[in-house]
């Protein structure tokens, strides 16, 4: 890999993009301190006219026909400081961008000499407005701006109105603005560093994919190839902090390096194809990680890059399987019998058409893009099939893996995990027999009554429960046996 020239200009354009990151938190510093001398004037002001023995009150204000005007100020001088906060920030993280999308490409155009690029181009306007209103967490930088705004305006009066009502002395109000203002400054530099950060990992990773589609239509026979790096000191998550989710790991991902146009699962299970990117809250906020670059020969992928990738992926899953344990553990009392053990096989997968399954060993064969359903699905099947043997299984296999998956995305939706409800015969045979024989009230407490008998005793439960519908209810015979006969017995 073409490494050192390339990661010793990369660090030149990191500095100076660092250097005007500090500006812009000094220039949003003298905003905030100039808004609190403005505040600590007025209030000064109004105490001099309208306080009585050194204290202010809602009802003194009341009396002088001046709340409103009064809340009205603080709002304006609040407002008046706002558009200089936006500017700043906007700025600082659109001229970031640019710098470090131009900076990755002249950084690979010196260090890549004899190697044919072709014609790249600098970054574009339109590409700038792109990647700077890219959403984060659903939410744009002129969302969260906006909504920054409208905290400081809440924060501020709501503190000054608990002032008003305590009848706070000026210096106790003065105390109260300030620690208002302070926190509302924090939450400015918290914006502008993340939105920093992220837009100097995208503009660099944007630049890179752009020389890599270059390469591709070259016949220099090399690739850009990313490394994760952390800052390696004690701040790297997850640090040692009261409260910290230990989850969010980037110290395990020093190191780890992957092709341009591929993306790193980070331990979590999140994936990102930079930091700073993974729209995950947790991953993303004050992350301080960040990518080095180099070119490498089309395929002569590093050994040890591949295995530190696929030790990264487990980790992943095993997080994904501790929780899938956790959680099916609220909707069956019977205990698992999960060896702890997966193994992650795409090939064995793909050949075999699954995404995932519980083997006879207990451990969990997953695919690399396992969903959480699936291995919630799997860890079903732990809690059920693990209890009997290969023949009994295979007798009821229709029943275990009708009521397996419904009640797997029935808690998928219960708990708020994300899935693709996908067309299953067996699934919606299920759901239609409770809809119709009115078994349990809901697809849920359905699920859980079903998969809580013995697989060796669902079937005759469900049928039991359609019988004593059909008493009084005989025109659903029909459909009610057509539906129980596509849940019985082995898979054909």
């Amino acid at each position: 890999m073409i490494d050192s020239e390339l990661d010793r200009l990369l660090v030149q354009v990191r500095r100076i993009e660092e250097h005007r990151e500090k500006g812009a938190e000094a220039e949003i510093r003298k905003t905030y301190q100039k808004l609190l001398q403005e505040l600590r004037h007025y209030m000064a002001d109004e105490y001099s006219r309208y306080a009585e023995d050194d204290r202010l009150t809602y009802d003194i204000l009341q009396r002088n026909g001046y709340y409103a005007r009064f809340l009205e100020e603080v709002e304006q001088k609040i407002d008046d400081i706002s558009p200089e906060v936006r500017r700043t920030i906007r700025s600082t993280v659109e001229q970031t961008y640019e710098h470090t999308y131009n900076g990755m490409i002249d950084c690979v155009q010196k260090a890549a000499t004899g190697v044919d690029l072709g014609v790249l181009k600098g970054c574009t306007p339109e590409v700038i407005k792109r990647a700077v209103e890219n959403p984060i967490s659903k939410l744009t930088l002129n969302d969260r701006l906006e909504k920054h705004r409208k905290e400081i305006i809440y924060d501020i009066k709501q503190d000054i109105s608990v002032g008003l009502m305590n009848g706070d002395r000026y210096s106790t109000m003065a105390n109260r603005i300030k620690k208002s203002v302070e926190g509302d400054y924090k939450k400015a530099i918290r914006i502008a560093r993340t939105e920093t950060h992220r837009v100097r990992e995208v503009g660099n990773h944007d630049a890179a994919v752009f020389v890599n589609d270059a390469l591709k239509n070259s016949t220099a026979g090399v690739q850009m190839m990313k490394t994760w790096r952390t800052m390696k000191d004690e701040r790297v998550r997850p640090a040692k902090a009261k409260g910290r989710n230990q989850k969010y790991d980037h110290r395990k991902m020093e190191g780890i390096s992957i092709p341009i146009d591929e993306e790193f699962m980070l331990p979590s299970g999140a994936k990102t194809a930079a930091p700073g990117q993974s729209g995950v809250a947790g991953e993303d906020i004050n992350c301080r990680c960040y990518l080095s670059y180099g070119l490498q020969k089309v395929g002569q992928m590093n050994s040890l890059a591949e295995t530190e990738e696929h030790k990264r992926i487990v980790e992943g899953l095993q997080v994904a399987n501790q929780e899938a344990l956790e959680i099916t553990e609220k909707y069956s009392t019977r205990k698992s019998k999960w060896s702890g053990h997966i193994n992650v096989d795409d090939e064995k997968c793909d050949r075999e058409k699954i995404a995932g399954r519980k083997e006879w060993s207990c451990d969990i064969l997953l695919k690399s893009t396992a969903s959480d359903k699936t291995i919630i699905h799997e860890h079903l099947h732990a809690r059920s099939g693990s209890y009997l043997n290969p023949i009994t299984i295979i007798r009821h296999a229709n029943m275990e893996e009708a009521s397996v998956e419904l009640l797997a995305r029935e808690i998928c939706r219960n708990e708020g995990i994300k899935f693709m409800d996908t067309r299953n015969l067996r699934v919606d045979a299920l759901r239609k027999i409770n809809s119709i024989a009115k078994i349990r009230d809901n697809n849920l407490d359905f699920a859980i009554s079903l998969f809580g008998k013995d697989i060796k005793r669902r079937y005759k439960w469900l049928e039991d429960r359609v019988e004593e519908h059909l008493k009084a209810n005989a025109g659903d015979s029909e459909i009610l046996y057509e539906l129980l006969g596509s849940v019985k017995g082995a898979k054909k």
